[in-house]
């Protein structure tokens, strides 16, 4: 991990001191060119993280992370590789859901209202989706089967505008794993 922070040191923005989400990609396949790559990450976890096209961190617009937050991202996939290693795969993705949700979610208040959400659905490649604004009947339309089974969650009734509307992380971790993200 020192090894890391020192390349993340010479590869971060002077100014920020973070890494651009679009630059992910690279700084990592810069590492991996100079460096053996012995973080303990399940493949499919480091694709979700790094790769150019099904990467998850490069696809969150307008965000850089620090060295901590980069380590957090590990720390949690770590976790969620070793829960696929030993043939936990349902808790491993559960975990790597939790992983991206916890960066959408940085104050931790556990829900999301629409316009959060569209960032996370964002990062999950559903860009169709979220072209212009996050409503709730683009959200029914492409979640349809999975919101039939919630009744009451997505309900008008509750509140008085979309808005006002929460969707909890229960509702990201059935869409991952319905999705197979």
């Amino acid at each position: 991990m020192a090894r890391f922070e020192e390349f993340f040191d010479r590869y971060k923005d002077r100014k920020t001191h973070k890494i651009p989400a679009s630059k992910v990609t690279a700084f990592h396949g810069e590492y991996s060119k100079k460096y053996t790559f012995p973080i303990p990450l399940h493949p499919k976890n480091l694709a979700q993280m790094t790769h150019p096209w099904y990467g998850y961190l490069g696809a969150m617009e307008n965000r850089s992370f620090d060295f901590k937050e980069m380590q957090e991202i590990y720390l949690n996939q770590i976790a969620s590789g070793y829960e696929k290693t030993f043939g936990r795969v349902l808790l491993g993705e559960e975990l790597c859901c939790l992983s991206y949700w916890l960066l959408q979610d940085p104050s931790n208040k556990g829900y999301m209202t629409l316009s959060e959400f569209s960032g996370l659905l964002k990062t999950f490649k559903f860009t169709n989706l979220v072209e212009e604004e996050l409503t709730l009947q683009k959200l029914r339309s492409e979640f349809k089967t999975l919101i039939q089974s919630r009744v009451g969650e997505f309900s008008m009734k509750i509140v008085e505008n979309e808005e006002d509307l929460v969707i909890r992380f229960d509702f990201a971790r059935e869409m991952f794993l319905e999705r197979g993200l």
